[in-house]
């Protein structure tokens, strides 16, 4: 496939030959449901969905596998968090690329992330410009 560059005023992934297109370009994304649908999988590893003990293991995923439509981002945290025993640096560093929560584990869906910049860096700019250098 030849090189697609999406514009940046794309709000959403667009669908380029049957394949997910980033408006960064390149790129493939899945959506927050695709992902929490892969995820499970993975977890129930061939077996029937009725299988699932999510409700036993408080997955963050159980209330949303049988049903259509929206998966809050913030769901995928959770499991990451829970993935590395609720700790916030090993999750930030985390290096699992093949996992399908990797891309959201900031919590952010990972073609918005760039939209706004974090507090902290808001706050560090306007301390660099206050002192004057």
């Amino acid at each position: 496939m030849a090189a697609f560059h999406v514009p940046f005023f794309c709000k959403r992934s667009l669908k380029v030959g049957g394949e997910k297109i980033d408006r960064i370009g390149g790129a493939m994304i899945e959506t927050p449901k695709e992902a929490q649908k892969r995820y499970c999988r993975e977890c129930l590893a061939g077996r029937i969905e009725e299988d699932c003990q999510g409700n036993t293991i408080q997955c963050p995923f159980y209330p949303y596998r049988k049903k259509e439509g929206h998966v809050p981002v913030k769901a995928h945290r959770k499991t990451c968090l829970s993935c590395m025993g609720g700790s916030y640096e090993l999750v930030d560093g985390c290096q699992t690329e093949d996992c399908a929560c990797h891309s959201y584990r900031f919590g952010k869906a990972p073609n918005q992330a760039h939209r706004r910049p974090s507090k902290r860096a808001v706050d560090a700019l306007m301390n660099y410009q206050s002192i004057g250098v």
